[in-house]
Parts: C-alpha cells; structure tokens; sequence
C-alpha cells in the first residue's frame, strides 16, 4: 500500500460473489464468522484497512447484531449484490437492511457478483452478464422503483463496475420518466 501510495484500502469478499446456499443456518455461519475474521484484519491496521460487512440476508433477525459488530470493528459498509436470494434490491423484504445501513452510517456497496442461482446459472457462459451487466441492472432498477428516495439517509455505493455506464442509465432512466410518469 505504502508503495503504490495507497491510503486507505477497502476489503471486499470474493467468496460472496456467487450464490453459495439457501441454508440460513450455513449463510449466518459463514457471515458470522466472515466478518469476525474481517475484524481482525482491521485491528492489524484500523486506519488503513476498513471493509464491509457481510449480512445474513436469510436470517434478517441477526442483521443488526452482525451490522453493529461491523460498525463497531471497522465496516465502512455492507457488501451485497445485485440479486439477494431471488430477490430484486428494491424487494420489501430487504427495507430493514437499507433502514439499519442509514442508522448506522453504513453505505450499501453492491459488488459485481449476484445470490441468485437460477440467474447466476443461467448466464453460466458470460461471465460479463452474471458479474457485470446484473449490477448495471440493479442500479436501474433502483433508481426506476424510487428505493434510494425511500431512504435517504443510506449512501449507496457500486463497486467493480466501471462507471462508464452511469451516463447511459440515467439517460435512460430520465427517457423512461418522460414516457411513463408524466
């Protein structure tokens, strides 16, 4: 880091990338453990190595303690992708997450990558669509169902994807706007 002139450093989990079980039970022990061991990582340098913290997305009762823990040791905030267990980020389901991220001062990072199976599977053959395209979408898909204006204290963050892509979205979007909501 020193080297390359680098600050900071935030750390992400490739392991999270892809969809890996429908098991609550398995989900939390692997999050529980994940971000223990990412605590102390971050104690070796506090303020050069922050990370985000990893949540049981199937056990949403544990949520907060894990988000806590993570505030608490270093998190700068939560890893998630474009695709939670099937669902869209604009799902009902995943509103207590987004509450906690703004009470807690925690961005919302979603990473290339996606917990979808059937999605995840059926872009096998690219890689491009599964990691890259899938977050393109998720963003769209935010900004089109209104869910960043329904938490407004949440910063959100999309990471590994370039950012070429913003111009083209929003156009589209504001395209969109014109056509469907005037």
């Amino acid at each position: 880091m020193n080297e390359l002139d680098i600050d900071v450093q935030v750390l992400y989990q490739t392991l999270f990338l892809r969809p890996i079980t429908s098991n609550p039970d398995i989900e939390f022990g692997l999050c529980h453990s994940y971000n223990r061991w990412l605590a102390w990582i971050n104690e070796q340098a506090p303020e050069r190595l922050r990370w985000v913290v990893c949540p049981p997305i199937l056990s949403m009762d544990k949520v907060r303690e894990e988000l806590e823990f993570g505030k608490k040791h270093g998190a700068c905030g939560i890893f998630i992708r474009a695709f939670e267990n099937e669902k869209l980020l604009n799902d009902a389901y995943l509103y207590p997450l987004y509450e906690l991220a703004g009470e807690l001062d925690l961005a919302v990072c979603l990473h290339a990558g996606l917990n979808g199976t059937m999605v995840h599977e059926f872009f096998r053959e690219s890689n491009f669509n599964r990691f890259k395209l899938t977050g393109v979408g998720a963003f769209h898909h935010l900004l089109w169902s209104d869910t960043p204006e329904k938490f407004p204290k949440v910063r959100w963050g999309f990471i590994e994807l370039s950012a070429q892509w913003v111009p083209y979205a929003l156009n589209d979007l504001q395209l969109k706007y014109k056509m469907f909501r005037c």
